[in-house]
């Protein structure tokens, strides 16, 4: 599971969906949904810490930044190692977030060609993202 530390900047609700903006460093900055409200979650508040948690299976890997797609969390990695597995191979990543980790098919993996030292993107779903109070 991944984990990322973030302060909420921005909250935008509709019935019981709120859209919730993280700066999660310095350049990065991580949006998400969630089915509740600042109303019904005492925590959602503009300026609070919170930890950010998405499973490595939720983690797609990309060449470059991607435009014209609807996943808005692209984040700037550098492949640091690979953990082969019989059907996956955990790609361990850094990145201003901290480190973190995707899941990929090994089959994918190779006919993307990457590397070690390899500057990648890793994108997240907002609705793949959970968040829990500091």
């Amino acid at each position: 599971m991944n984990r990322v530390k973030a302060t909420i900047s921005g909250l935008e609700t509709s019935g019981s969906i709120t859209l919730v903006t993280l700066d999660a460093s310095a350049d990065i900055t991580l949006q998400l949904l969630l089915i509740d409200t600042p109303e019904t979650v005492s925590y959602l508040k503009i300026a609070n810490t919170v930890t950010a948690f998405f499973k490595e299976t939720e983690v797609i890997l990309a060449t470059t930044p991607i435009n014209g797609i609807s996943i808005p969390n692209q984040i700037p990695a550098i492949i640091s190692h690979f953990e082969n597995d019989q059907f996956l191979t955990r790609v361990h990543l850094n990145t201003a977030l901290g480190k973190l980790s995707a899941l990929v098919h090994d089959k994918s993996l190779k006919a993307m060609l990457l590397n070690p030292g390899d500057i990648i993107v890793a994108l997240i779903k907002m609705n793949e993202i959970m968040l829990a109070h500091d």
